[in-house]
């Protein structure tokens, strides 16, 4: 009976043990080992084992509850990019077994901590790595910049972790928390045993620092984006950039040292108590007016990079952004700091008027209508009845919130506009626009100006390759013979390029051209200083040519445009017309069958 009962155990085991009757005969037949009469044993060890697992995590779950200070950071605050950061460069970020690994292909705010700075200094570093004997060619292949590889970055997964830190024992904890949309939000836990938070706060102040450095001097810049709850407009970290040089903004010297020194008094430390003082909201706001290309954007830039402010960028055609979601935005600003609104001239705001007309209509208030809204007496489009309403700021809306009660204060406010004139007066008065800088076409001195900011050597520059192929305005490796990576070309003297300049600026009318359209041209000839000179005049005609085709065919396209627009005003007029008279014959019948 022997046998049967130790067939029937073996079954019994091979069910809820799968295997155990293989292991059960190679133990027998190499050991000579029964494991059925060693059974009880295994799983009375493997439930002790068990059971502690459960009571150490319980434990250490009530020892890290009461005994350990905890910091928790979630995903939307700026904080959690220090942190992800200060992750990333911890020695044990590249030891543990759960890692995540990113190559960045693009700024995402859970990732904001591998990157924009990151990529400058790749750059940076693909500069200074030039071989003195190398050829372009050579160079390119060696460096791979044509994209094909990507840093990887690394960073503690989901899950627990524990690594010492300053010579305390430390918990990291990552977890997905679900909010109230879709979306799961990344959550980061940092807990140390002992329940004074100094450790932690200066542990958090650490990550601040590391990341703070890693931005060096650059100047950030933030965008309004959507939030990952999908709803709320937040601020998003887009770019850090080396500081532009005000030297490089072409406008006059008076102008900039002006503008600048505007900001510096209302930068300075005294006047925000001076502005209390006297009962005027502690703001200041600027208006950027003249052109396209001729340095509004530029200015804002340099000015931020001379001051060490961060630069945060309002987009109000944007088709997310309400005037509950721009009033947030302010709100949230920090105390220092640029906001840029750029084109204000061509925002498509909603009027108050317009908005009432509408809701009389029936229809919804929040309709977008053309940019004219904010030009004095502009008449807006008539919009269709198929046209989807969207969410939009209003012109009140944006005036509440720049110089509102509400409003913050100790930023500053940029707007930029290429027309000046268009814009509505209230928008325009002191204390929504507190001074004015006026930007015109390139005048004499700022065309030389711009020559020797382009061809005056600067101890910065790097080794750079003469090729030929290269200078001819190609951006792609040739498989023509170039010569070697060497130093400046030109060596022409200081005074030279003076002269130049002068002879440069003498053969371009003053008044006709932007920076911007003369520097594209100097960019073209930027080892050549010699032929930047002589061949500007068929530049000239060259562009003068392309800019009257441009004009001829963009007044063709607006002339067949408004035509297209009155044509659907006419069609709509006669619907409208119908409908009236529909509406005339119903009322007709209507009292015909009273009089019967």
């Amino acid at each position: 009976m022997a046998i049967p009962s130790t067939m029937a155990m073996d079954s019994l085991f091979e069910t809820y043990i799968p295997g155990f009757s293989i292991a059960s005969k190679i133990f027998a037949s190499v050991f000579h080992i029964d494991l059925s009469n060693y059974v009880q044993y295994l799983i009375g060890t493997a439930a002790i084992f068990v059971a502690a697992k459960y009571v150490i995590e319980a434990a250490g779950s009530i020892i890290w509850y009461y005994l350990a200070s905890t910091v928790d950071v979630d995903m939307e605050d700026e904080a959690y990019s220090y942190i992800v950061y200060w992750l990333s460069q911890q020695h044990f970020s590249n030891n543990t077994a759960n890692f995540t690994v990113t190559s960045r292909a693009d700024l995402d705010r859970s990732q904001s901590y591998n990157s924009d700075s990151e990529k400058d200094d790749d750059d940076d570093a693909y500069d200074s790595d030039i071989g003195s004997d190398e050829d372009f060619d050579t160079y390119w292949k060696r460096t791979n910049r044509g994209g094909k590889t990507k840093r990887l970055n690394y960073a503690p997964s989901q899950g627990n972790h524990y690594f010492r830190y300053a010579g305390r024992f430390i918990k990291l904890e990552r977890t997905k928390q679900r909010s109230n949309s879709w979306a799961a939000l990344d959550h980061v836990a940092i807990s140390c045993l002992g329940r004074d938070t100094a450790f932690l706060k200066g542990l958090l102040d650490d990550a601040q620092q590391a990341f703070l450095e890693r931005d060096g001097d650059r100047t950030i810049i933030y965008r309004a984006a959507r939030g990952s709850e999908g709803q709320d407009v937040i601020w998003s970290r887009c770019m850090a950039r080396h500081p532009r040089p005000m030297s490089t903004v072409m406008l006059d010297k008076n102008q900039k040292e002006n503008f600048l020194n505007d900001l510096k008094e209302y930068l300075h430390p005294f006047s925000k108590r001076w502005y209390s003082n006297r009962g005027i909201p502690y703001r200041r706001g600027y208006l950027f007016s003249g052109p396209p290309g001729c340095g509004k954007t530029s200015l804002c830039f340099a000015a931020a990079g001379e001051l060490g402010l961060k630069i945060y960028i309002v987009d109000l055609n944007s088709r997310n952004l309400t005037e509950e979601g721009l009033a947030s935005l302010f709100s949230s600003l920090p105390t220092r700091c640029m906001v840029l609104l750029e084109d204000i001239d061509t925002a498509g705001l909603i009027t108050n008027k317009r908005a009432a007309e509408i809701n009389d209509n029936n229809a919804p208030a929040s309709v977008a209508i053309s940019p004219e809204s904010l030009v004095k007496g502009g008449k807006s489009r008539k919009s269709s009845s198929k046209e989807q309403p969207r969410p939009g700021v209003s012109l009140s809306g944006l005036l509440n919130t720049i110089d509102g009660i509400a409003s913050s204060e100790g930023r500053i406010l940029i707007m930029t506009t290429n027309h000046m004139e268009h814009l509505d007066p209230a928008l325009l008065r002191p204390g929504r626009v507190d001074m004015t800088v006026h930007f015109e076409y390139a005048a004499t001195n700022t065309i030389q100006d711009l020559y020797r900011a382009i061809y005056t050597k600067v101890d910065g520059d790097i080794k750079y390759s003469t090729s030929k192929h290269l200078q001819n305005g190609s951006t792609k490796p040739s498989t023509q013979v170039q010569t070697k990576f060497i130093t400046q070309p030109n060596n022409f003297s200081p005074e030279e390029i003076d002269s130049f300049a002068q002879d440069f600026a003498s053969r371009i009318p003053a008044g006709k051209y932007t920076p911007a359209e003369i520097q594209g041209y100097l960019l073209r000839h930027k080892h050549s200083p010699r032929r930047a000179v002589d061949g500007v005049e068929e530049w000239m005609n060259n562009f003068n040519h392309e800019s009257s085709r441009r004009d001829v065919t963009g007044r063709i396209n607006s002339t067949i445009r408004k035509s297209s627009e009155e044509k659907e005003e006419e069609v709509d007029d006669d619907d409208d017309n119908d409908d009236d008279d529909n509406e005339d014959e119903d009322d007709d019948d209507y009292s015909g069958s009273d009089e019967h």
